[in-house]
């Protein structure tokens, strides 16, 4: 990720500063004529209260459409690595761990089967291991939840199931859990939830991205949902897909390597993230599950 410079940010603010004074000039000259009540005045304060994030939004958009229209290479301009970023083989080895927990598997499975066998068709089974991690406790629903899996597996290479004993720390437990103990000859990973959908395409440019910069610790994928059937969510998801790539390359360019992390979807460094300091929750070693190969691998 490019990292922004103070000027980004001094621009950025100066444009959110602007934007807000405009909705509060506008919203003024709407509420003021005939004079001021008790509501207009409390409608006021609401609208001041949510300013802030409306002109961040309209200044990321801005900005990102900018940077669209005007950049030859849009993406490589807030993710130089992108340029950099060779075709081919991976050089390191890539976890791909999907948490679950109660989940329906004839969701979780089909997505999976159509990314790994994708990498497989590539030839790039062999860069590529598998990792269920599951949370969900012992009883019918763990029991078919490893069926499921077993089938799942069959003449599937590296794939791995673990079900943890104790459900301490949630998902971010469940993943230092198995870095602690299962990232061994592993260079990379790559977290999904258990509603995430990726195609073999996007998983080799996120690792290709990641090697092309060995000062890249963790590349994000921006992600969108599934197409609904109800006229509203379908509305919001058509906004999502044609407005998100605008808004967040807006937002790169002046968060540029500190911006958020969604929490999946992305792919991570293993030993700078094993490396650094950690927050009281995650330095406990956490539950005692057993990892359980489905496969011959790890």
């Amino acid at each position: 990720m490019k990292e922004p410079t103070f000027y980004n940010r001094i621009l950025f603010a100066a444009l959110a500063l602007a934007i807000m004074a405009g909705l509060l000039h506008l919203a003024v000259a709407v509420l003021a004529p005939g004079g001021w009540t008790v509501w207009e005045a409390l409608i006021l304060l609401c609208f001041i209260g949510t300013m802030p994030w409306s002109a961040l939004s309209a200044a990321n958009a801005l900005v990102g459409l900018a940077i669209l229209l005007l950049a030859r290479d849009p993406v490589a301009t807030v993710l130089p690595a992108l340029r950099d970023a060779r075709p081919g083989p991976p050089r390191g080895r890539t976890a791909i761990a999907i948490c679950i927990r109660n989940e329906d598997m004839e969701a979780v499975l089909p997505p999976l089967a159509r990314l790994m066998d994708g990498l497989a068709a590539r030839g790039m089974a062999d860069r590529f291991a598998l990792w269920i991690l599951s949370d969900t406790p012992p009883g019918p629903a763990a029991a078919a939840e490893e069926a499921a899996i077993r089938t799942f597996a069959e003449g599937r290479g590296d794939t791995n199931y673990r079900r943890r004993a104790v459900n301490e720390g949630f998902k971010a437990g469940n993943v230092m859990d198995f870095l602690d103990r299962h990232a061994e000859g592993l260079d990379y990973l790559l977290c999904l939830d258990a509603d995430s959908a990726m195609t073999p395409d996007a998983v080799l440019r996120l690792v290709a991205v990641l090697e092309a910069d060995p000062k890249l610790a963790i590349v994000q994928q921006l992600i969108h949902g599934r197409p609904a059937t109800a006229a509203f969510p379908r509305l919001f998801q058509f906004g999502m897909r044609q407005g998100m790539r605008t808004w967040a390359t807006g937002q790169a360019w002046w968060q540029g390597d500190e911006g958020p992390y969604w929490g999946h979807n992305a792919i991570v460094r293993i030993a700078p993230f094993l490396g650094v300091q950690r927050q009281p929750e995650l330095i406990k070693v956490v539950g005692d599950g057993a990892a359980q190969p489905i496969s011959d691998g790890h």
